[in-house]
């Protein structure tokens, strides 16, 4: 196996100029170093939720308190652009997000079409909405819909030993679509845009 000590002799013989790091920002394509940029969701909805319903569940990256990235598979229901993720609240991701809320969701389907999701996480504790997200997950078809129900048993998990049903709330601040050879299309709520 050759190792990068056996280039040594032919890097010698190179011009110094040929030895430099390439400047790459002349061959970016002006459409990847300048993305199309949105604040109206309708704009990109359709292509978004063809993409993350192709592939279903998405690497979460959570931050834990000694700034150490994490990540996770997790299976996301999309409602617009709000993404509801069913999770027990007991679980080890609940440290990282009292720390620190932000969560970047990436689904990759097809590596030349990544979506990336930028976004706050926040827990849900009413009632009425952990039903609503478990009523979601209910009556959204399959495969994207599923019952709860054989994971966490019920939304109340009074006297359960298993899994308890808790839900996450992740609203993004930025959507990032992807596309090659298309240009990249990066939405943002309008407050994030007039906010810089």
């Amino acid at each position: 196996m050759r190792t990068a000590a056996d280039f040594g002799p032919v890097l010698r013989r190179l011009p110094f100029e040929d030895r430099r790091t390439p400047d790459l920002s002349r061959s970016i394509a002006p459409e990847r170093s300048n993305p199309v940029r949105t604040n109206d969701f309708a704009e990109i909805a359709e292509t978004f939720h063809e993409r993350v319903t192709r592939v279903i569940y998405c690497s979460v990256a959570t931050v834990d308190a000694l700034g150490r990235p994490r990540s996770r598979i997790l299976h996301p229901i999309w409602e617009g652009h709000t993404a509801w993720i069913t999770t027990d609240p007991r679980s080890f991701k609940r440290r990282h997000l009292a720390t620190n809320p932000h969560v970047s969701l990436a689904y990759i389907a097809d590596p030349a079409k990544p979506v990336y999701v930028d976004g706050c996480a926040e827990w849900v504790t009413a009632p009425v909405q952990l039903q609503h997200v478990w009523d979601l997950c209910l009556n959204t078809p399959p495969p994207v819909g599923f019952d709860p129900a054989p994971i966490y048993g019920s939304v109340d998990p009074a006297g359960r030993e298993g899994p308890h049903f808790g839900a996450l709330k992740i609203t993004p601040y930025r959507i990032t679509l992807y596309g090659f050879p298309d240009p990249t299309i990066v939405w943002t709520p309008a407050e994030s845009i007039a906010s810089g």
